[in-house]
């Protein structure tokens, strides 16, 4: 067994679900997650290189799963069908992803199996993925209260609002678990899954 460590910051160019949920073994069996072994948070963030998924010990009543993927490679699917799935097995289920290279950011959150919000932006295709829903509060808190919805449809980029990997975390932290960590949080362990 790993010894309990402090959570470590993560957030930039990786995917994550932050997962409302009570037992960190439970939601790992009910995302399908396979050979489950104890990890700290160092060994569990060391594991992400080796294409493993982390899955956080509960953290104010959410379960952080990094590394989480879906189908594409860290993007939410243009098609949220699957996530909207998942969405139904939690009382709250929300997907957060970004890298920096293709300045892409990504966000959607899903309570009780219903669809709230929804936001990708690609910024080296200039393409916006996916926004549907209703902007909340907490978008127009960190800035994105007018996001860009048509890149093709406007001259004007200046006049909207494009996110970048600073933009997924402050929402993280606002929706449900700060990523990076700011504040005092128990020595704990999770466990390292294959996909």
């Amino acid at each position: 067994m790993k010894k309990p460590d402090s959570p470590i910051p993560f957030g930039y160019k990786t995917s994550w679900l932050c997962v409302k949920a009570q037992d960190s073994l439970d939601a790992l069996r009910v995302l399908g997650l396979k050979n489950p072994q104890e990890a700290n948070w160092e060994s569990g963030i060391q594991a992400l290189e080796q294409g493993k998924v982390f899955v956080s010990p509960v953290i104010s009543g959410y379960i952080l799963v990094i590394g989480y993927e879906g189908n594409q490679i860290g993007t939410l699917p243009e098609d949220p069908r699957e996530l909207c799935e998942l969405g139904k097995l939690f009382p709250q289920v929300q997907y957060y992803a970004s890298h920096r290279v293709a300045e892409y950011a990504a966000w959607a959150k899903f309570e009780e199996g219903e669809l709230i919000r929804a936001y990708a932006w690609c910024g080296d295709q200039g393409e916006v993925l996916i926004n549907e829903g209703i902007v909340t509060p907490q978008e127009e808190q960190i800035g994105m209260g007018n996001p860009l919805a048509d890149p093709l449809g406007t001259d004007d980029w200046d006049a909207f609002d494009v996110p970048d990997e600073e933009s997924v975390v402050e929402l993280a932290a606002l929706w449900g678990v700060d990523p990076l960590f700011r504040g005092e949080y128990p020595k704990s362990t999770g466990f390292v899954c294959d996909r």
